[in-house]
Order: structure tokens, then C-alpha cells, then sequence
């Protein structure tokens, strides 16, 4: 894949997620890359096969994020888990969440290969990140690693789901995935885990202001 193919697969993405998949046309995914629609069939092909790419760059990004995050042994697991918390938050406040249900509509074999491959990135991710925790003392020894993180992912996972079904909700996604964060890290930290936790928390939400 050459460079223009990889800058109108990042474009398309970045209206994508902002827009959602309907309301996006090939003609302003050209305009915004500076080509002309035939120039962008030339090498992408069909609208199909880019939203293939842009569903395999997604992919790889968030392989390439979970590795970044996780596997850096210079930070604490805690630390890690927030990262994780503040880029979910930034993403999720500009993901429009018809991005989903369009998928789903649009070529569900997509969608589904989508969910599984995330599933199971930020699964193994959550894995080795409370391994990580309860080397370091900060999480409790005493639950099973691999359960608790597929109840967070299912549980996230429906949070989403519900909110692509019912656009007005009485809680925002925001609200609900920030209050659902500090439920599963208190279920998980051990005492000590829990002051580390609650300073560096507090921390995050001023610089956030």
C-alpha cells in the first residue's frame, strides 16, 4: 500500500468515525484528500473494499495501542489502565455512535470481524494488565483475570449496543462509561491499589478541566 492509498484509508476513517459510515460520501472523502472520485476508485476500487481497509486499519490501530499501553513495563498498571480510561474518553467524545449501526447495515460480516478481532485485543490487553496489577500488589489477588475481563468487555460492549439502538438516553455514553471505569477498578484494586489510584484519578480530573 503506497502513501496516498494509506492517507485516503486514514481520511476515510477519521469521517467515519466523526460522521458516521451513511453519511459520508466517496465524493467528500476525495474532496477532503485532495483527488478526484475517479483518482480515489483508481486505487481504492469500490466504497465496499475501502470500508474493508479502513475496518483492517482499525484493526491494526488498535492492536498497535493495546501493545503500546500494555506492555510498557516502565509505568505502573494502574497507570496503564488510565491511559487506557483518558484515550477511550477522548475517542468516545468524537465517535458518532451511528458509526456502529451503519456498519452493521452496511456489511455485517465487517462488523462482526470488527467486534471479535477488539474483543480480543483489549481482552488479552486486560489480562496482562491485571497480571501486571497483581505482581505489583495494586490489584487483589483473589479474582480470575480471565472472567473479569470478558464481563468488562460484554459489559462495555452492551453499554455501546443500547446506545446505537436508543439515541436519547438518560445518561450520556461518557456518564456511563466513566462511572463503569471507577466500578471495576474499585472492584479490582487492593488497599494499597486503592490509594495509589484515588490520588492518581483525582490527578486526571483536574488536568482534564
Amino acid at each position: 500500500m503506497n502513501d496516498k492509498e494509506q492517507h485516503i484509508i486514514k481520511t476515510a476513517c477519521q469521517l467515519f468515525l466523526r460522521y458516521g459510515l451513511k453519511s459520508v460520501s466517496v465524493d467528500e472523502i476525495a474532496s477532503q484528500c485532495g483527488i478526484s472520485k475517479k483518482t480515489l476508485y483508481e486505487l481504492i476500487g469500490s466504497k465496499k473494499n475501502l470500508v474493508e481497509q479502513v475496518i483492517n486499519y482499525r484493526i491494526d490501530s488498535n492492536s498497535k495501542r493495546a501493545l503500546h499501553f500494555y506492555d510498557n513495563d516502565e509505568v505502573s498498571a494502574i497507570e496503564n489502565m488510565l491511559v487506557m480510561y483518558q484515550q477511550g474518553y477522548d475517542f468516545f467524545q468524537k465517535y458518532n455512535t451511528s458509526m456502529q449501526y451503519d456498519l452493521r447495515k452496511f456489511d455485517n460480516v465487517l462488523f462482526e470481524k470488527l467486534s471479535t478481532e477488539n474483543v480480543k485485543i483489549f481482552g488479552d490487553a486486560l489480562i496482562k494488565n491485571y497480571l501486571k496489577g497483581q505482581k505489583q500488589d495494586l490489584y487483589r489477588k483473589d479474582f480470575n483475570v480471565n472472567l473479569t475481563a470478558h464481563i468488562h468487555l460484554i459489559t462495555i460492549k452492551a453499554l455501546m449496543d443500547k446506545i446505537y439502538a436508543a439515541q436519547t438516553e438518560e445518561y450520556s455514553f461518557l456518564e456511563l462509561y466513566k462511572e463503569y471505569f471507577l466500578l471495576n477498578m474499585h472492584a479490582i484494586l487492593s488497599e494499597k491499589g486503592k490509594k495509589v489510584f484515588d490520588i492518581s484519578f483525582k490527578k486526571l480530573e483536574n488536568n482534564s478541566i
